[in-house]
């Protein structure tokens, strides 16, 4: 054997070590990353926190984190302000434009309200935090999460399941099917370890959440409680009832971060939510202005709004709160383009409807929100509007005792929430205001793990 030989093949053999030794690191290098718990509680707004005192809110564990971790004033959220794309950059670092998550609930051309909502993950055309820390040999678990079902890199998950997540302790779908879960059978086993009596205002969530993290210890965990929003929406938030569940919630965070301490003392927390929220005092139905313009084409005997069906449209609307998207079944139909944009503006001009302003497609998109083809002009309303998806009857619909979102995220009240507190993080840190974006990035770098597609850098969360 030659001496190039020789050296060759010993230069294989320290490459073939090399990457062995790599390896082999790999699950240590992993076990000594901290834990991540990061629970979502829906629809909080940062002044439920930062101003408790002002509210007489009772919230000592939300409290905590103004003094022992880092938090921001308010979070500019993305548009709309919706939980599934809010939910979704909070684990992609990226517009939903990007993700492709643009509602809740996918564009329903016919009208027959099949909530076809976005509940699979292969939905996301992004990288998630749970694809990257899985890849990087973490366990991860998710109780709740939405748009996780089929969510490849979840080792242990019970998601938000169709076609209709209740959310109240009382109401908890029995037709969660175990083939949601992963792996097979896990809801049975977190249900036999519910109380057999629900303390109020608790959700089951919360002990599927105690029970996963117990079990299984996942390095990186994802919790989504989302009953304040559930009773925002019926009451409006800071109501009473609004107040006292989200008091009922600090406390099951208070035991969500004991047990998760009990696992891992080092461990990070962080506490988001995806939007916030405002009174709601009037539903605005476009759809009756379109449907009469001959925008849309109604079916015989269509006389109210649950019984309507679409025999044909030019253009139509998508609804999602505060704001609501026009799509045009024709993209490239100048003519009907052009009749929309004068409808909107008349309709713009009457003060009964509580337009703010209509934004064009190029505007929309600058913005990160509905890359629908077919989208041509988002509708803002002013806050305690919200378009409403009826074809027929009056067009202005009084509401009492509401809230909504989904406006654009300027509005401080629409604003999201996010504190985070652990082992390195620095301590009554006040960020000001921070982008939404920003916040898949910050959780990616304590996991020691990258998501190429975030662009924002992580927040300035070290001491």
């Amino acid at each position: 054997m030659s001496f190039l030989t020789q050296h060759q093949s010993r230069l294989r053999w320290l490459v073939v070590a090399f990457f062995c030794m790599a390896f082999a690191a790999m699950p240590l290098l992993a076990a000594q990353r901290p834990h991540v718990l990061m629970i979502s509680i829906d629809g909080m707004r940062p002044d439920y926190v930062t101003a408790a005192d002002a509210h007489h809110l009772h919230v000592p564990t939300l409290r905590a984190f103004l003094k022992d971790g880092t938090y921001a004033e308010g979070v500019t959220g993305v548009v709309p302000t919706l939980t599934y794309p809010s939910h979704t950059t909070l684990v992609t670092g990226v517009w939903p434009s990007v993700h492709g998550i643009y509602a809740n609930a996918k564009f329903e051309s016919t009208q027959n309200h099949k909530n076809d909502s976005y509940w699979y993950a292969n939905d996301i055309k992004m990288q998630t935090l749970w694809e990257a820390a899985s890849a990087a040999g973490l366990s991860t678990a998710n109780v709740g999460w939405p748009v996780t079902v089929g969510a490849k890199g979840l080792d242990y998950s019970l998601p938000a399941v169709p076609p209709y997540e209740r959310t109240s302790a009382d109401d908890e779908p029995d037709f969660l099917h175990q083939s949601y879960d992963h792996p097979s059978g896990l809801r049975k086993l977190a249900d036999a370890a519910l109380p057999r009596v629900m303390p109020p205002r608790y959700e089951k969530r919360f002990y599927w959440g105690l029970y996963v993290m117990q079990r299984y210890k996942p390095d990186f965990m994802l919790v989504h409680l989302a009953l304040l929003d559930h009773t925002e929406h019926m009451t409006g938030p800071f109501s009473e009832r609004s107040d006292r569940v989200l008091e009922a919630i600090d406390s099951e965070v208070a035991q969500l971060i004991k047990a998760e301490r009990a696992i891992d003392p080092d461990s990070i927390v962080v506490i988001v939510s995806d939007h916030g929220f405002s009174p709601l005092h009037t539903r605005v139905n476009l759809g009756v202005l379109f449907a009469q313009a001959g925008l849309i084409n109604l079916g015989p005997g269509a006389t109210a709004q649950h019984h309507v069906e679409i025999s044909s449209w030019k253009a139509q609307l998508w609804p999602t709160g505060g704001t609501t998207a026009v799509l045009l079944h024709d993209p490239s139909d100048a003519a009907a383009r052009a009749k929309v944009k004068s409808l909107l503006e008349k309709a713009a001009s009457n003060s009964e409807y509580g337009i703010e302003r209509i934004l064009s497609r190029d505007e929309v998109l600058k913005l990160g929100g509905f890359a629908d083809p077919r989208m041509a002009f988002v509708v803002a309303w002013k806050l305690g509007y919200s378009g409403g998806g009826a074809l027929t009857g009056p067009i202005v619909v009084p509401v009492t005792r509401a809230g909504t979102h989904g406006d654009l995220p300027e509005h401080p009240e629409l604003h999201a929430s996010f504190f985070m507190e652990g082992k390195g993080i620095a301590k009554g840190r006040n960020l000001g205001e921070i982008d939404m974006r920003q916040i898949a990035p910050t959780v990616a770098e304590i996991l020691g793990v990258h998501l190429p597609e975030a662009k924002l850098p992580p927040v300035h969360y070290q001491p």
